[in-house]
């Protein structure tokens, strides 16, 4: 009786130690189920998230930036019909605002008052190109991409800060246009003047204020 109470002892005992050891096991294998999903469903948000990136990558690729955000209107063109001042300027006849030439210089970078001296000695009556229209800017914007200048390299516009008023380098006040092409945060006190800015997605060409002795390329402009 003895030994058989000793083997029942025992076998309780066994049992005893047996069910936590099991549940232990059950434990172990429901965090490493819990770890397999988690880990599965944060490659899948990973995978998703690169996706998204690569499609975002391929469309910023395949978009131009060469177009700008508002068309201008007519056609620009080199000059062949001798309506310019020289056979390197380029033509635009607009249908309100006539017809303009353009001369982008690419070889020399000015301040903005070299930048203005430059222009007038060009060619009678030119001056640094300003957008007199948001179409004017498209045109502009074009000329910028067109030229041998470095795309993203910024180009002074003859706009300064005067009196209150954002003014032309022929002293027309042009707030309401500027208004409409100043970059996210711009202007941001940097300076009186106005440099081109490419925008976050590199899809606009914006403004941005600066300091009127930095120095860049430029683009002169006559009304013919």
């Amino acid at each position: 009786m003895k030994v058989l109470a000793l083997v029942l002892s025992l076998g309780l005992a066994h049992a005893a130690w047996a069910q936590p050891q099991e549940q232990v096991a059950m434990s172990r294998e429901a965090l490493q189920e819990h770890v397999t999903q988690a880990v599965s469903e944060s490659v899948s948000d990973l995978e998703a998230r690169i996706a998204a990136l690569e499609a975002r990558i391929t469309a910023l690729g395949n978009s131009s930036c060469h177009t700008p955000h508002w068309q201008p209107n007519g056609t620009i063109d080199p000059d062949t019909t001798g309506t310019c001042p020289t056979a390197d300027w380029f033509h635009w006849r607009d249908p309100v605002l006539g017809d303009t030439c353009y001369w982008v210089q690419t070889a020399y970078r000015g301040s903005y008052s070299d930048a203005v001296n430059y222009c007038s000695l060009e060619a009678p009556h030119a001056y640094l190109a300003f957008p007199r229209t948001l179409s004017e800017w498209a045109v502009l914007f074009s000329l910028k991409f067109g030229s041998e200048t470095e795309n993203f390299a910024p180009t002074t516009v003859g706009i300064r800060f005067s009196g209150g008023h954002w003014l032309s380098s022929t002293n027309q006040v042009v707030d309401n246009v500027v208004a409409h092409l100043w970059d996210s945060g711009e202007p941001a006190g940097d300076g009186d003047c106005v440099s081109t800015k490419i925008n976050a997605d590199y899809a606009q060409l914006r403004l941005s204020d600066r300091n009127c002795d930095d120095v860049d390329f430029f683009v002169c402009a006559v009304a013919v």
